[in-house]
């Protein structure tokens, strides 16, 4: 099977994603905004093809993620207002992080782990943030159907010691013809208060995490198959390689 993905991010650039990455802007530097949306900088044809490829060979291998709201939120509490909630979700997933599983090989086989570990993807992340990256990124897919969501959380990981002090997150989003909606929540002063469309063509979001953050449900669009309504994210995760 020849891979439905290039080896280099770069190769999927429109005039649009090429000049992002030229860009020196640090944009999502420690005193700018920690998150990005970069819409039409990803070529359409190649985005179909690898839709493609992930709903013919990666579907049937990712693990579904339900993490649904614990009754222990509401009777274990013993005082008014002391609301607490874990991190819920529902979705389906593939951490490619142990070669050989049968996920790691479909996804190899693709060309999705070529390219969430390319250098291009890793300089594409090192000039919106004017940091370097360490290589090797971490990958996972992940697949969004009608009503799946994330909740809201913040991905903070103080035991991981390269990751406790920040890390960047980038998603290549692959969003199928019948979906009509999905919104990326994002908190600002505290509040959970800014909306992004995260069903747009070509799209690439990138996160300088920690912060606060929500995905909500998927919508299909009225009268299309529900089936179809897929919105798939590869995802790679990259230590900073020096300290802000």
């Amino acid at each position: 099977m020849s891979p439905a993905f290039p080896a280099e991010f770069s190769d999927l650039f429109t005039p649009a994603g090429r000049r992002h990455a030229a860009r020196r802007d640090g944009a999502l530097s420690a005193h700018a905004s920690p998150f990005l949306a970069l819409a039409n900088v990803l070529d359409p044809v190649a985005v179909a093809r690898g839709r493609a490829a992930l709903e013919a060979h990666m579907l049937p291998l990712l693990s579904r993620m339900d993490a649904p709201i614990p009754d222990w939120t509401i009777w274990n509490q013993t005082r008014s207002f002391q609301e607490r909630l874990p991190k819920i979700a529902r979705l389906r997933t593939a951490t490619l992080e142990r070669r050989g599983t049968r996920a790691w090989r479909a996804a190899e086989e693709i060309g999705a782990i070529a390219l969430l570990r390319s250098q291009s993807l890793r300089r594409f992340g090192e000039a919106l943030t004017g940091r370097r990256l360490k290589p090797g990124a971490g990958c996972q897919i992940l697949c969004y159907g009608p009503g799946d969501y994330m909740g809201p959380h913040h991905d903070h990981h103080p035991d991981i010691p390269d990751a406790r002090d920040g890390y960047l997150d980038i998603h290549i989003g692959l969003s199928a013809p019948a979906v009509r909606r999905q919104t990326l929540l994002l908190s600002r002063d505290g509040h959970l208060s800014d909306m992004v469309e995260l069903a747009r063509p070509g799209l690439v979001t990138a996160y300088r995490l920690p912060f606060w953050h929500q995905v909500t449900p998927l919508e299909p669009r009225r009268g299309a198959d529900p089936a179809t309504a897929l919105r798939w994210v590869l995802l790679a995760s990259f230590r900073f390689a020096d300290r802000s």
